[in-house]
């Protein structure tokens, strides 16, 4: 049983091969075929105090959404996040 549990964990993560949609324009919109995660980053969450980073948009909104559900300004600090990353690659 714990051969098995072990495999599963070193599975790849399918949205982590995805391809962003080419003629999609630039969104602050968590999407994930949004060109804007292909972008690193490196980004805490606000509600933990753990010292987990986030690498790309995507992981950052996915952690937000589904461990801090019940926070008010979530769905806020990935949007800010989006735009911060727009930004940079507007320049």
């Amino acid at each position: 049983m714990s051969s098995i549990l072990q495999h599963k964990t070193q599975r790849l993560n399918p949205f982590e091969n995805r391809v962003p949609f080419l003629n999609k324009p630039l969104s602050p919109i968590p999407s994930p075929h949004n060109p804007i995660n292909k972008h690193r980053i490196s980004e805490k969450c606000p509600y933990c105090t753990s010292r987990q980073t986030f690498n790309s948009h995507w992981k950052y909104h996915y952690h937000i959404t589904f461990h801090h559900g019940n926070e008010s300004r979530g769905r806020t600090f990935s949007l800010e996040l989006g735009s911060k990353i727009i930004r940079e690659l507007s320049r």
